[in-house]
């Protein structure tokens, strides 16, 4: 089970049945009767408690049972509230409990979630603003990536159509923040950082990606029309639907995560999503 698929589970009985179940995928360790024993209550119990509509478990249990299945602290936290929210019957109540369990589903709808490989930078502890405030940085970087163009980098100067001072000082600060480092052949060099994701909390993200974008549609307009995909479209739904698709570009994400594993790096490609309110209604 995927950490965002985990917070879009909105039945606590559900949840402890799928992550019971996809933990006995990996480790024959996890089975109900011992999940039963980790809680202190029967077999049977626990079977009636995750089956029937009226059947509850104690806090404490499950609280147990989140320790048996090693739940995270915002997993464990998740798991509380749907089912303080499923035995609540004051409206008020439900309606907090409603409130906080979005919260934590907004949280793992981010990207970083839902790329495994991805290192999330914190720009205050690395030191990398000046690699998201210049976008060069990041397209020299993945160039880096290719053998072609590691081992002749004035490819890359040629690409960019860089003068040999830009291409030398762009080199220079890659070097310095530890993402490129010499190579073997005089001359060459090789990426060290290969899968980093800008936090979305940051305050560096607003001007990343306006900065981003800017090179992007400036390199739309040198390309030739069968070089270029490009996709944009304005449309109504509501809220639900919205957090669908949200939810399936990141199942999306995963997807390209593979592609671009099981491939060998020959190109550099940019690739933008966006999914922003217009209307007022957006904003909640």
């Amino acid at each position: 089970m995927s950490v965002s698929g985990f917070f879009e589970i909105t039945s606590y009985k559900r949840l402890l049945r799928e992550a019971l179940l996809a933990r006995k995928a990996i480790s024959s360790r996890y089975t109900f009767q011992r999940m039963a024993e980790s809680c202190g209550v029967q077999k049977t119990y626990l079977s009636r408690a995750l089956g029937e509509a009226k059947v509850h478990l104690s806090a404490d249990t499950l609280h147990a049972a989140a320790q048996f299945l090693a739940f995270s602290a915002d997993e464990r936290e998740y798991l509380i509230l749907l089912a303080e929210e499923e035995r609540s019957t004051h409206p008020p109540r439900r309606r907090e409990l409603s409130d906080k369990i979005e919260l934590l589903r907004r949280k793992y709808r981010k990207s970083e979630s839902a790329i495994a490989s991805t290192e999330v930078v914190r720009e205050e502890s690395s030191g990398l603003q000046e690699y998201y405030l210049d976008p060069l940085l990041q397209i020299v970087h993945m160039f880096m990536t290719i053998p072609g163009y590691q081992k002749e980098p004035d490819r890359v100067r040629k690409e960019l159509r860089l003068t040999r001072r830009k291409f030398g000082d762009i080199i220079a600060r890659l070097l310095r923040l530890g993402i490129l480092r010499t190579g073997e052949k005089e001359g060459a060099y090789q990426a060290q950082k290969l899968s980093m994701h800008l936090s979305a909390d940051s305050p560096l993200v607003q001007p990343y990606r306006t900065l981003l974008r800017l090179k992007a549609s400036q390199r739309m307009q040198e390309l030739p029309g069968e070089s270029l995909y490009s996709f944009s479209v304005i449309f109504s739904c509501d809220s639900a639907a919205r957090k669908l698709i949200q939810d399936d570009f990141l199942k999306f994400l995963k997807t390209v995560e593979k592609r671009v594993k099981d491939s060998k790096p020959s190109e550099v490609h940019q690739m933008n999503f966006d999914l922003l309110p217009w209307s007022r209604a957006g904003d909640e």
